[in-house]
């Protein structure tokens, strides 16, 4: 009885034994044909991007970026969040642009041993910053576009926020103003100079960043920071879309949202009008934010947004921006407020605007964008009607 017993767990054990081995060859040769055929179907940037991703799992360590984050202590502290796996995270720089196991902090950007990996920004820790990290990818979790940069996961640690994004070749304002000071950038940006086509790539540009626009509008969000800084290019052309801190959502069959409080965000001279406005009648009608009721506010709806494209489109037409242009006008040196003042205008000085010129740019590109900034955001154009006009106009020239 005892060795019919033994019998038959050898017989089972053998069995075990063979399937295994039968697993490890099957596995074996799958990883066998995924190397042979890597090279096929993985492009060189997938390529890079598993090496860097690698090195980052190695000295820092992942966790996929919809998993919630486990650890105790000082783990939970720090999270670097891509679609890779995880392992404990160890120490890194105390301060933007030091250096320490390879990865270097700074403004808009992470470098891993001196290439670039993308960050849409990075910043000191605070409760205000905080609150705008995390505002930021809840939106990257949601929202997929093609003109909208790549999210690849986040970095938090006690006094250090950044968040990971696929890297832009330069910024629209590098390519505009041409006053970037690093080497690589300005290369990159005279290579796309000399490959462009001129008015055709720039209406491309335009195309894109309304196209995005129009998309994030019809799903109720309110980007509120619209400028060339917030958008990057890449070497093929492609315009797109980043910094999601400052948007606002619409609820649902509501034409706007009101934000309240005693700041404005958004940057000058890119704010509408009718936010300055609603901004200024807050301050003055209440001391403290928190006395402002919840029927007033700044009024935030999608034109808002249009204003700022319509400062934007400016830019990139006329190579100038509407600071230097009013402060040209003056001989001493204008504040903020000054700026402000001139742009909305009072009684007796319409809002300024500069004029456009319908022999430096196709007139009905100006008249574009006339509408686009228009002091009444019920004349200004939705961003399906820009995408629409500007395929008009590029068929035209």
């Amino acid at each position: 009885m005892g060795e019919h017993m033994f019998n038959k767990i050898f017989k089972k054990l053998k069995f075990l034994l063979f399937v295994l081995l039968a697993f490890n060859i099957s596995t074996n040769l799958f990883s066998l044909e995924r190397k042979i055929s890597l090279p096929r179907s993985e492009s060189t940037y997938d390529l890079r991007r598993r090496s860097i991703e690698k090195t980052l799992k190695k000295d820092y360590g992942f966790i996929p970026k919809h998993d919630t984050p486990t650890g105790r202590g000082k783990d939970k502290e720090f999270r670097v969040y891509t679609p890779t796996s995880t392992i404990t995270p160890t120490e890194v720089s105390s301060s933007s642009n030091q250096t320490k196991n390879k990865l270097t902090f700074g403004i808009n950007k992470v470098l891993l041993e001196n290439e670039k990996i993308g960050c849409s920004w990075y910043m000191e820790n605070s409760e205000k910053n905080e609150f705008d990290f995390e505002k930021e990818v809840k939106f990257f979790n949601k929202i997929k576009h093609p003109n909208i940069v790549e999210y690849n996961g986040y970095l938090k640690k006690s006094g250090h926020l950044c968040i990971f994004t696929e890297p832009g070749d330069f910024s629209l304002h590098d390519y505009i103003f041409d006053d970037n000071t690093d080497k690589e950038t300005t290369k990159k940006i005279k290579l796309f100079k000399e490959q462009s086509l001129g008015i055709k790539t720039e209406i491309k540009i335009l195309k894109d960043i309304a196209s995005v626009i129009a998309y994030i509008h019809s799903l109720g969000y309110v980007h509120r920071d619209i400028k060339p800084k917030n958008v990057v290019l890449f070497a093929n052309g492609t315009a797109k879309l980043i910094d999601f801190t400052s948007y606002e959502k619409i609820p649902t069959g509501q034409d706007y949202v009101f934000a309240t409080g005693h700041t404005l965000k958004g940057t000058t001279p890119y704010k509408a009008p009718e936010n300055l406005r609603d901004f200024f009648e807050l301050n003055n009608k209440y001391e403290k934010a928190q006395d402002i009721p919840e029927n007033e506010g700044i009024k935030i709806y999608p034109a808002n947004d249009i204003f700022a494209y319509g400062i934007l489109m400016h830019d990139l037409l006329y190579k100038d921006n509407i600071v230097n242009i009013i402060q040209d006008m003056y001989e001493e040196d204008l504040s903020e407020m000054d700026f402000v003042d001139i742009i909305l205008g009072d009684q007796e000085n319409k809002p300024f605007r500069p004029e456009l010129d319908n022999n430096l740019v196709h007139e009905a590109l100006n008249n574009l964008l006339n509408k686009c900034w228009d002091d009444n955001p019920d004349n200004r154009p939705t961003a399906k009607e820009i995408v629409e006009e500007l395929e008009r106009i590029e068929q035209e020239i």
